[in-house]
């Protein structure tokens, strides 16, 4: 008789940012400038800052929230830098298409305004295929005030949604 065992896993973390929507989410979003960008990366992303060589505005106040909720796994993994935080903003018909953030480290997403019935969450590709030769994406629901940690070497998209209401992100790289 044959015995299976995994051979590979690839894990993702997954915390909700408590009173983000109540607290947090406002304040911190009305730090975020009120310009439109267009990003010139392939997508179509209502407004992005990507691209910015300084801090953001909401840089501090940002980070003042998410680091209890990052020092246990930054400690374990043995990151001690958190790279080019920027926030995207997704207007009905805009997504990112399918990227990834290099070969090393992890990248996160804080889903900072989210209606979850209306929007959809990251899509997630495997980095091979099953035994049959398919690669099935993944996706799960997610929470307004949810923060997801990948490797930042996973294929990933946001896809896009149909509705009025904006979805807007923050997402970082940790190195």
């Amino acid at each position: 008789m044959l015995n299976t065992f995994p051979l590979f896993s690839i894990n993702g973390y997954r915390v909700n940012i408590k009173d983000w929507s109540k607290k947090h989410r406002d304040r911190i979003l009305d730090l975020v400038p009120d310009v439109q960008k267009q990003s010139n990366i392939g997508s179509r992303i209502h407004y992005t800052d990507y691209h910015n060589s300084t801090l953001p505005p909401y840089h501090s106040e940002l980070m003042k929230v998410l680091t209890p909720y990052l020092e246990d796994f930054l400690k374990e993994n043995g990151i001690n830098h958190i790279a080019t935080l920027w926030c995207q903003k997704y207007k009905s018909g805009d997504y990112h298409p399918p990227h990834d953030h290099g070969s090393t480290g992890f990248s996160a997403v804080l889903y900072a305004k989210l209606d979850s019935d209306v929007h959809p969450s990251t899509l997630f590709f495997p980095p091979f295929p099953s035994e049959n030769g398919t690669k099935v994406s993944k996706s799960f629901r997610v929470e307004e005030g949810d923060l997801i940690i990948f490797p930042a070497h996973v294929l990933h998209m946001a896809p896009p949604h149909y509705d009025d209401k904006m979805r807007v992100i923050f997402s970082f790289n940790l190195i």
